[in-house]
C-alpha cells in the first residue's frame, strides 16, 4: 500500500527528539545566517505579512498560513508539508519563499482529522499508537481525488486574492509525504501549475495505476526532485523510472541525489537537517521559480 511506502520513508521526520523550542529556533535561524552568509539566498521583499486563514474545501475547513509582501502583486505558491505537517519550521521556509516575491500557502495537511499542529507536537515514528493515528490521518489525505479537490480550493483561494498576480503561473513544493501530493497537485492544474519541487520523497514511484510517476504525464510543469541518498540506496530504480516518465511526457526536470543526505535533511527541525545541503536544494528550488513563473 502507498500509505505503508511513504511512512517507511518519514522515520528521520518525525523523531520524537526533533522538536525545537521557538526562542532556540530563531536563534538557530541567526545563527545559520552569520555561518552561512554566501550559500544563503537574501531577500528581496522584507515586508512579509503572514497570515492565519482558513479555506472551505468540499470536505470541510482547512487552516492554513499564507505569506506574501505587503506591496505588490505576485505568483502564488503552494507548500505540501511532511508528515509532521503545519509548523514553525515550515512557517519559517514559507516567510522564506515569500521575501522572493511570491505569495505562499501552507495548508494543515490533516485539517480533515484535526487543526494544526497536526499531528501532535514530538510526533514519534517508533510510538505504535502515535503511528496508527497518523497512519488514519494520511489515509483521508492520500485517498483518491482528496489532494486533487484541495488543490482546486487552494488554487481558488489564491486566484482571489489580492497580491497573487493571475498572470503568473503557479509553483509547488512538496516535502517527504508532500511530494506526491505536489506531483498531484500538478497533473491536476497542467494549465496553470508549472513548476514542482519535490525534496526527500516517499512513494513517487508505485504499483497503483495512480502512482505519482505516472500521472506525470498529465503535467506541464518542469520539476526538481531531490532524493536523499538512504531512500536512493533503498529504491535504486526509482530515479530511473521518473527520468523515463519525464522523457516520455517530454518535460523538463532534474533528478538530484543528494550524497550522505537522509531522508529529512531540507526540513530546520527534523533530526538529520543538514544545513549546508538544505541551503543547495533551496536555491535550486528558488532558482527554477525564478526562471519559470
Amino acid at each position: 500500500m502507498k500509505e505503508n511506502k511513504i511512512l517507511d520513508s518519514c522515520m528521520s521526520c518525525s523523531s520524537g527528539d526533533s522538536r525545537i523550542p521557538r526562542r532556540l529556533f530563531n536563534f538557530s535561524i541567526f545563527l545559520t545566517s552569520l555561518l552561512f552568509p554566501i550559500r544563503s539566498i537574501s531577500s528581496k521583499y522584507k515586508d512579509i505579512i503572514e497570515q492565519v486563514v482558513s479555506i472551505e474545501t468540499d470536505d470541510g475547513i482547512c487552516d492554513a498560513v499564507l505569506f506574501y509582501p505587503k506591496e505588490g502583486k505576485f505568483p502564488p505558491a503552494l507548500i505540501w508539508t511532511d508528515i509532521r505537517g503545519l509548523r514553525q519550521s515550515f512557517k519559517f521556509m514559507g516567510k522564506r519563499l515569500a521575501s522572493q516575491g511570491y505569495v505562499v500557502l501552507i495548508p494543515n495537511p490533516f485539517y480533515r482529522s484535526s487543526p494544526a499542529p497536526a499531528p501532535r507536537e514530538g510526533f514519534n515514528y517508533f510510538d505504535l499508537e502515535q503511528r496508527k493515528k497518523v497512519f488514519s490521518m494520511m489515509k483521508l489525505l492520500i485517498a483518491k481525488g482528496a489532494a486533487e479537490r484541495d488543490t482546486s480550493s487552494f488554487v481558488k483561494f489564491l486566484k482571489n486574492h489580492a497580491s497573487v498576480d493571475n498572470s503568473k503561473k503557479m509553483g509547488v513544493s512538496g516535502y517527504c509525504m508532500g511530494g506526491p501530493l505536489a506531483f498531484r497537485s500538478a497533473s491536476h492544474f497542467p494549465n496553470f501549475i508549472s513548476a514542482v519541487g519535490s525534496f526527500h520523497a516517499g512513494g513517487l514511484v508505485t504499483k497503483d495505476e495512480d502512482s505519482p510517476h505516472i500521472l506525470i504525464k498529465k503535467s506541464k510543469s518542469r520539476f526538481y526532485v531531490a532524493i536523499a541518498s538512504d531512500d536512493d540506496q533503498k529504491n535504486p530504480n526509482e530515479k530511473d523510472q521518473l527520468r523515463k516518465s519525464f522523457n516520455e511526457a517530454s518535460l523538463e526536470a532534474e533528478i538530484k541525489v543528494y550524497d550522505k543526505m537522509r531522508h529529512g535533511w531540507c526540513v530546520s527541525d527534523s533530526s538529520v537537517y543538514n544545513d549546508a545541503k538544505a541551503e543547495a536544494a533551496w536555491r535550486d528550488l528558488v532558482d527554477m521559480y525564478n526562471d519559470v513563473l
